[in-house]
């Protein structure tokens, strides 16, 4: 912006005629440019201001998004995460129950086995027979003399007979 301000009212100059404004004095020319220069650092910080709102309310914004982003994020990876826990835990049972399972049979299998060795039907099945003598069990030879009676009782019956020779074994 040109300003002309020569001080004579009455004269014109050229530099008049090529100015936006013409004042009266010089004085008037340096109020008029004082109060521009205020009144445009004015609006320059009014409109800094508003720049600076405008970009707070930018980063406001973007900070709400991620956030929201954020939360939306935490929430489908905590739902995942439970869900692979939940079929982990599944599996572990699974395999908990299996095993176990696994552990009783062998242990059913075991004592089955010796109920079996303990069963005297099962064992006079196999060819064993059950020795006694005046209703006590004979375990070893010690216990029998040459001579003595003694029942032996088989799958499919009993008999009773007459020790005529003894064999010891080493053991």
């Amino acid at each position: 912006m040109v300003i002309s301000a020569v001080g004579h009212e009455t004269d014109f100059t050229i530099c008049d005629f090529a100015s936006s404004l013409r004042c009266a004095t010089p004085s008037e020319a340096g109020e008029l440019v004082s109060t521009n220069v205020f009144q445009s650092l004015d609006e320059i910080n009014k409109k800094l201001d508003k720049i600076y709102m405008l970009i707070c309310n930018k980063i406001d914004e973007k900070y709400a998004e991620i956030d929201k982003k954020t939360f939306a994020y935490k929430l489908n990876f905590n739902k995942i995460l439970s869900s692979i826990e939940n079929k982990y835990l599944i599996n572990l049972k699974r395999i908990d129950i299996s095993s176990l399972v696994l552990q009783k049979e062998k242990t059913i299998d075991i004592l089955s086995s010796k109920l079996d060795m303990l069963n005297p039907i099962v064992r006079t099945s196999n060819g064993w027979a059950r020795i006694s003598q005046n209703g006590q069990i004979v375990t070893n030879l010690d216990k029998i003399s040459m001579g003595d009676d003694i029942d032996v009782e088989m799958i499919d019956g009993k008999i009773t007979a007459k020790v005529t020779q003894k064999v010891v074994k080493n053991i």
